[in-house]
């Protein structure tokens, strides 16, 4: 009985360490931002975690002025492992929002993690999302409503 016991107990420790130390771990994550003009504007990069803060509370957000590359990259480090989708708005006028027309339909390219679409409205949390438990790279497209 002592025996068993003994297992239990260094099996439960050993597990509660084990997972401990993979929520510790902090990953590396790389985003290529593309489709935007060169020397013109700003790029607000927002990444969210829950599908409840999708598109309206970021966890962080970076903005980057738009040089002369063609492509933009971005590294957020020290994340941990978790799901998280990524919203791109191409602030073509540097004047750090999103501007929309009078139905909300963005006037200013945008882009998700996934480069998911929406249908009639922005595109889903789930289908934005992805799991980082390792370094990962991504890339996004910015376009207009249109594209």
């Amino acid at each position: 009985m002592k025996t068993r016991y003994r297992f239990v107990i260094t099996t439960l420790i050993l597990l509660l360490c084990f997972d401990s130390s993979a929520a510790s771990e902090e990953f590396t994550l790389t985003i290529r931002i593309q489709g935007f003009e060169l020397n013109k504007g700003q790029i607000i990069l927002s990444l969210f975690n829950s599908e409840e803060s999708f598109l309206t509370q970021a966890q962080l957000i970076k903005t980057i002025e738009v040089g002369t590359e063609k492509v933009i990259e971005v590294q957020l480090t020290q994340l941990k492992v978790g799901t998280y989708a990524i919203a791109v708005v191409y602030d073509e006028n540097s004047n750090n929002k999103l501007d929309t027309n009078f139905l909300g339909i963005p006037n200013e390219p945008v882009g998700v993690s996934n480069n998911a679409k929406g249908f009639l409205g922005p595109p889903s949390f789930k289908d934005a999302a992805f799991l980082l438990n390792q370094t990962k790279e991504l890339s996004i497209h910015v376009g207009s409503a249109k594209d």
